[in-house]
């Protein structure tokens, strides 16, 4: 560990604030993303997605993002099917749940 790293831990030690390093290292990893030219996604589906899947998926993001893409895959039941990205400023709903919802909007507003 460099001088400067150990010296911000015995900072962070002495005033109590270990809390703080969680959110530092969180801005630490972005910074170093964007200078690496990289983004991080969070991938939610219902249902676990094996290997060949999701690097398919990471292939065709980082192919619209024009950037290199790294991943987090979660599992949410409530998605029921389709999938949840967040890829940068992005939110792109791909979820059954959100079908269902706009369709139910559609049929509400044609009574």
């Amino acid at each position: 560990m460099s001088p400067k790293a150990l010296n911000l831990l015995y900072l962070l030690t002495s005033r109590n604030q270990t809390e703080l390093l969680r959110k530092i290292v969180t801005l630490y990893e972005r910074m170093l993303d964007e200078h690496c030219g990289r983004e991080r996604a969070q991938i939610i589906t219902a249902l676990p997605l094996n290997e060949v899947e999701q690097k398919e998926i990471i292939q065709r993001l980082s192919e619209l993002r024009e950037k290199e893409v790294r991943a987090e895959f979660k599992i949410d039941p409530q998605v029921l099917g389709g999938m949840v990205i967040r890829v940068g400023d992005k939110l792109i709903d791909g979820s059954v749940k959100e079908k269902f919802l706009r369709l139910r909007k559609e049929i509400v507003e044609v009574r």
